[in-house]
């Protein structure tokens, strides 16, 4: 997936390397709410998640993920303070995806798997029921395509789903991996489908804070 050069981008795959590493890079704050997850996978999926943030942002602050500044925001976002970076994190499965941007930034990781047909009510205004003839893929990738291209700007706006899926219209170019995502303001993204997963980011187009 080839992306704009404002943007990092890092994923991480569950493995017991990984979440030694991830373990490792935790704050204290990020292990009490480790702990009080019941669920091993949410554990795990919560541990790669901030391992590939912290990472990620270390690499671009150029000192130790252990020492990056996270906090969560009260609407549940990471916020970096005191830095120029905002980030975005997504996890399914056994894999975590981070980005961050200067400009406004969401990612959304998604496994395809068989989800009910009524799905499309829920994401896709009428008028956009057409793309369901014009994107050529099978009907559960192109359910998971259409979700984590939303989902990606609604991560970026912090309202999740707030905000209704159907407010946003898609275009969509299947063959360049691409997307232009439009609201009250106008995002573009970019998408890959590999390994089951459906990996989507998207930024706010022609935005001024993209540049270095």
């Amino acid at each position: 997936m080839t992306i704009p050069d404002h943007i990092r981008l890092i994923q991480v795959q569950r493995t017991p390397d990984a979440l030694e590493e991830a373990s490792s890079v935790l704050s204290g704050i990020e292990r009490e709410r480790l702990v009080g997850f019941r669920s091993v996978a949410r554990r795990e999926s919560f541990a790669l998640g901030r391992h590939a943030a912290r990472t990620l942002l270390g690499s671009a602050l150029a000192c130790d993920p252990r020492e990056v500044p996270l906090e969560v925001r009260e609407d549940g976002s990471l916020d970096v303070p005191g830095t120029p970076w905002n980030l975005s994190i997504s996890h399914s499965g056994v894999r975590a995806a981070a980005a961050i941007s200067r400009a406004e930034i969401g990612i959304d990781l998604e496994h395809i798997r068989v989800r009910p047909e009524s799905l499309f009510r829920f994401i896709l205004h009428p008028d956009e029921m057409e793309l369901r003839e014009r994107v050529d893929l099978p009907m559960d990738r192109q359910i998971v395509l259409f979700w984590a291209l939303k989902e990606s700007v609604l991560k970026a706006k912090r309202t999740g789903l707030r905000r209704s899926p159907k407010s946003l219209r898609l275009e969509i170019d299947l063959d360049q991996g691409s997307a232009l995502i439009s609201g009250e303001r106008r995002w573009e993204a970019r998408f890959e489908i590999r390994d089951e997963h459906v990996l989507s980011v998207s930024w706010l187009a022609d935005s001024e804070s993209a540049s270095e």
